[in-house]
């Protein structure tokens, strides 16, 4: 099993222990690049009143980058997503439902 492989499968269970079916996924718009086809969108989820963000995690599951993996920053791990012309952060929680439950209806989104 290549490495990359390991930190998807150890992402995914950390991300099981954290999520159930029915948990609502909260995302935050970060920043929109100039040309507006790219997005960085924090993810977070609140267990015990607390949030907990997920955001490494959930791009380890669905293949994103992450934006201090990708950049070079260490202010957050906001996923950063290419594309434009829907709900991103909604698609991004659709993809992340699939890759946990197999099924991609299994989450809620709500933005803060």
């Amino acid at each position: 099993m290549r490495k990359q492989e390991c930190d998807s499968t150890a992402a995914q269970n950390r991300l099981l222990e954290v999520l159930k079916p029915g948990d609502t996924v909260y995302t935050v718009l970060r920043s929109v690049s100039r040309s507006g086809m790219q997005r960085t969108i924090d993810m977070i989820v609140f267990k015990d009143g607390s949030p907990r963000w997920i955001g490494y995690a959930a791009a380890q599951v669905v293949g994103e980058c992450c934006q201090d993996a990708c950049n070079g920053y260490m202010t957050g791990h906001g996923v950063i997503v290419k594309g434009c012309g829907m709900d991103m952060g909604a698609d991004l929680v659709r993809r992340l439902s699939d890759a946990l439950f197999g099924d991609a209806c299994q989450l809620k989104n709500r933005w803060l």
